[in-house]
């Protein structure tokens, strides 16, 4: 068998080197024993184990050396020992690290505390930290600018310290909100608790980014919402004015060609007794009489009106019945031609009818003003009415066999009135003078082209 000596030198050295290596890691699965504490035999068999790496090493040394010291060892032994030394030392290893997945150390509570996405910092009175984790040290470097060694006044420095450029402190109710420069933010809050009969303070930090990113996306329309409330507002004030205006303007125009017919039948009534009806005057000038006063007719007060049921003279259209809605639903064609008959004057109406109450409350106004001019100023006794319909709209012409107007027309009182009525509903109007005079207008009749 070869002595040890007359081993090659490469060999001798890693052995040597492997020895050396062994030792080391004696010595940390020593360490490791009394911080898991293991068992003693365990610790003792560690440092045991480390101590005979240690001389084998010095031993490999003096046996590889050139010095008169040298002892005769075969080489088998020392080539056995480190392996089966460095064998025993991977077994110790493999346990440590199963105990250390089975078991909860320190260290383990360290970990994963590092883990956590959230900020932790516990510290002892005066600012000493007991436990922070790598989350508040990376809040501790973007806010004070170095690590956490003084809680206490990074604490301080959160409620109410100058911050940095690009970080935003926000005031809560229930903590503080820190808006870091990379736009990430954090919401802080601090509580004191109780270890071990002595207060140590608690500093958490809360990633709320996305929360904060929501509540800011619900604060801008919240905003938005009030702007759009407060418009509506705006506008249902303007919508109350303009129905209040609409309102007075109907009545304007109601009363002004009532009472125009009113005048022109007396005035017929004056020139010809005979030629005119007595009680239909009369009603009339009830009926306008009460429309000065404000007051609306009541069902018992119908027959006043001109061209109510009851007061109809022979000869005219009868009413039609009540319709599907309840609504007394006279013939629109008959009423007109019996309103224009009532001051003396024939209607030619031709086309085709609008079907919308609106659109046929206006084509009647409009209807009475042209009697109540055509007799008042152009001194005629016939109107022509034409109508046709264009789309969702009715267009209607309006002319008279009485003496055109004599200069420009200057609209004023009912034509004034008309118009605005027109306007308000969505059309248009026109008034021409010559060859004769000459109204048209053009009226939203939605249902009519459907």
């Amino acid at each position: 068998m070869r002595e040890f000596y007359q081993l090659a030198a490469m060999l001798r050295t890693a052995l040597m080197l492997i020895m050396h290596l062994s030792c080391c890691i004696y010595f940390y699965i020593g360490i490791r024993c009394i911080q898991q504490r293991r068992p003693v035999w365990m610790r003792a068999a560690a440092v045991f184990f480390a101590a005979v790496c240690a001389a084998m090493q010095r031993l490999i040394v003096q046996e590889g050396g050139e010095g008169p010291a040298r002892y005769s060892f075969p080489s088998f032994p020392l080539i056995i020992a480190p392996s089966l030394l460095v064998i025993l030392a991977a077994i110790l290893l493999w346990d440590i690290r199963r105990w250390k997945k089975n078991h909860i150390t320190s260290a383990s509570v360290k970990e994963s505390f590092d883990a956590l996405p959230e900020g932790i910092c516990f510290y002892w009175e005066g600012g000493l930290p007991k436990l922070v984790n790598a989350r508040m040290q990376e809040l501790s470097a973007a806010i004070a600018g170095g690590s956490l060694r003084d809680a206490e006044s990074f604490t301080r420095l959160i409620r109410s310290g100058e911050l940095p450029s690009g970080v935003s402190r926000i005031p809560r109710e229930d903590g503080v909100l820190i808006r870091l420069a990379d736009g990430r933010s954090f919401s802080f809050r601090h509580a004191v608790r109780k270890l071990e009969k002595l207060d140590i303070h608690e500093l958490i930090a809360v990633d709320v980014t996305e929360e904060y990113r929501i509540y800011e996306t619900l604060e801008e329309k919240r905003e938005k919402a009030g702007e759009y409330n407060r418009r509506l507002k705006e506008l249902n004030r303007s919508i109350t004015v303009m129905s209040m205006e609409k309102e007075m303007l109907q009545t304007k125009i109601r009363i002004h060609d009532e009472f125009g017919r009113a005048l022109l039948m007396a005035k017929k009534y004056l020139l010809s007794p005979s030629a005119a009806d007595r009680q239909e005057m009369l009603r009339l000038w009830k009926r306008t009489t009460m429309l000065i006063g404000g007051e609306e007719p009541e069902a018992w007060q119908m027959h006043l009106a001109p061209g109510a049921a009851g007061s109809v003279p022979e000869g005219a259209a009868a009413p039609d019945r009540e319709d599907e809605t309840g609504r007394s639903r006279e013939d629109f064609s008959g009423r007109l031609h019996r309103r224009a008959g009532v001051l003396g004057v024939g209607l030619t109406l031709t086309g085709p009818l609008p079907v919308s109450e609106e659109a046929e409350r206006i084509l009647q106004d409009a209807v009475d003003t042209h009697v109540t001019n055509t007799v008042r100023h152009a001194g005629g006794s016939r109107i022509e009415v034409r109508l046709a319909r264009e789309g969702g709209c009715i267009r209607a012409e309006m002319t008279n066999d009485g003496d055109p107007p004599a200069g420009e027309i200057r609209e004023a009182g009912g034509l004034k009135n008309l118009r605005s009525e027109i306007e308000r509903a969505g059309g248009s109007m026109s008034v021409s003078a010559s060859p004769r005079f000459l109204l048209e207008f053009i009226l939203p009749d939605p249902a009519g082209g459907k």
